[in-house]
């Protein structure tokens, strides 16, 4: 079929019969998904749902197909949001058909966006699902290759009147539920939970209250991971990139649920998830998973790559580093802080595990830090009374000590909600507050503000921080002038700093 022919069938609606009946189903990758611009409205508002299309590879002409109930939402208007040309919508009970076509010599739409939007009107309280039924697709080559993709997308609406509240004892409404997607993508409004999964084999749990802002997560199966792993880790999942619409951390932990192959595993071995540096450009394992049958749970603050690899129980993180031998420290040769750690070792302020590695690469835990930084400024230091945090009792024997004393020295400081949570990886952000408050006032008051190119990502409470240790050499930034605030810490990273704040203080 031509294009023109394709066109023409476009403008005259797409009549029943036509090549839609003919469309062999797809089986690429791209998918489709449904995003709406409340998920709680009124009656009289208007709605707007967008389609959005996901590892589109050359989208030359649609068809889309949008059911909706008619007894509590009105069709009001839609529109293609690309190029092209549109035929006039189609209604047929509780359905609108749209459709879109380019028009010459070029390629169709590729990669993630969003190509069309329709708009209705709230007329009756109550839940309502709007669903993508299928979609049509042509590519841009002579013959026009037609395929069809019916996985189905919706998004639920609730649609309330606008009066006041139901009484206590009533019972909740819906809109009190979490809002739950299958297909990989979720749109959650402030103060909303939710849940996203993709194909059974990723679950994401995010709880009330997770973000100050709307938040729209995608999920997408990593096809690509030739240069995300360097031939000796052991996949026991498939790799997948989870994204979000903003770049902060989230104020409550988020529920991450794989799915894992467990004949990858060996007998001596178990299972681990790991999430990929984009920075570092390194794995780094996320403590704490809890394997019940083939599925493994973890709680994380931010959004990247994840996997699920095979390890060695002695790969393990445990709460404390453990003592070790320097010259039996096998991960440390060539590494581009080996000067550093072997000095650091050498002094008693840090320790490599018990299975001969350093592992100068992997995160450090807020507790880990502050135990390696009073090891280094106050090594003789006597007792002090840990503050009464209120996750004093998982704040490890080990680590008290050290906390209380960077605490009684204002080093650190507990969170709002009166929590330490010594678990919790360093961000460069909080290294940088940490450290501006060991180099005291007279740091302070000579500092300057640092420019960075992602300054407006520096949180407001670490902008003076980051300035004083950028001016006074002991943090720089990345690639393209970027100082990564929400970039986690490594161990190597960790030690590096720490002997620049000796030196520095060695020179007074």
């Amino acid at each position: 079929m031509s294009k023109i022919m394709f066109l023409s069938l476009a403008i005259l609606l797409l009549i029943p019969g036509g090549w839609l009946v003919q469309a062999a189903e797809s089986a690429s990758s791209t998918r489709f998904l449904l995003s709406v611009s409340s998920t709680d409205v009124k009656v009289g508002d208007v709605i707007s749902i967008e389609i959005q299309g996901r590892q589109l590879t050359d989208l030359y002409a649609y068809e889309a197909i949008v059911e909706f109930d008619a007894a509590k939402l009105a069709y009001k208007s839609e529109s293609s949001l690309r190029q092209g040309i549109s035929g006039a919508p189609i209604l047929k009970n509780g359905e609108v058909i749209v459709a879109n076509t380019f028009v010459g010599n070029k390629l169709g739409s590729t990669g993630d966006t969003a190509i069309h939007r329709v708009t209705f009107e709230a007329r009756a309280t109550g839940q309502t699902v709007v669903k993508l039924k299928s979609v049509s697709m042509m590519n841009s080559t002579v013959n026009g290759v037609i395929t069809k993709w019916s996985e189905g997308s919706q998004i639920a609406v609730t649609v309330g009147n606008g009066v006041s509240a139901p009484p206590s004892n009533s019972t909740p409404p819906s809109s009190n539920l979490p809002i739950i997607s299958k297909n990989g993508d979720l749109t959650l409004p402030v103060g909303k939970a939710g849940e996203v999964s993709l194909n059974d084999q990723v679950t994401i749990t995010i709880p009330a209250d997770a973000s100050a802002k709307d938040l729209k997560v995608t999920i997408d199966k990593v096809l690509d991971t030739q240069k995300l792993l360097t031939g000796n880790e052991v996949l026991a999942s498939p790799i997948f990139e989870i994204l979000k619409n903003f770049s902060e951390n989230f104020s409550k932990p988020i529920t991450l649920t794989f799915a894992f192959d467990k004949n990858s595993l060996k007998a001596d071995q178990k299972a681990a998830v790991f999430y990929f540096d984009e920075v570092k450009k390194v794995w780094v394992e996320v403590p704490g998973g809890k394997v019940n049958g083939n599925q493994i749970t973890v709680e994380v603050n931010h959004f990247t790559k994840y996997a699920v690899f095979a390890v060695n129980p002695n790969a393990v993180v445990p709460e404390k580093p453990l003592f070790d031998t320097i010259s039996n420290l096998s991960d440390i040769a060539g590494h581009w802080a080996e000067i550093d750690i072997r000095a650091t070792l050498q002094s008693g302020i840090v320790h490599g595990y018990e299975d001969g590695t350093f592992r100068p690469n992997q995160f450090v835990s807020r507790a880990e830090f502050v135990v390696m930084l009073t090891n280094a400024l106050h090594p003789n230091a006597g007792p002090e009374k840990l503050p009464n945090y209120t996750d004093a009792a998982v704040i490890g024997d080990w680590a008290k000590q050290a906390i209380a004393l960077a605490a009684k020295g204002n080093l650190v400081q507990g969170y709002e909600d009166g929590s330490f949570r010594p678990a919790e990886q360093l961000t460069r952000a909080q290294l940088a507050v940490v450290l501006a408050n060991a180099l005291g006032v007279a740091a302070v008051e000579s500092s300057g503000s640092a420019v960075f190119a992602d300054a407006s990502d520096i949180p407001a409470w670490a902008l003076d921080a980051v300035g004083i240790v950028a001016k006074a050499g002991l943090m720089k930034g990345y690639e393209a002038n970027r100082f990564g605030p929400l970039q986690t810490v490594t161990r190597a990273e960790a030690i590096m700093v720490i002997n620049r704040l000796l030196q520095m203080q060695q020179q007074k």
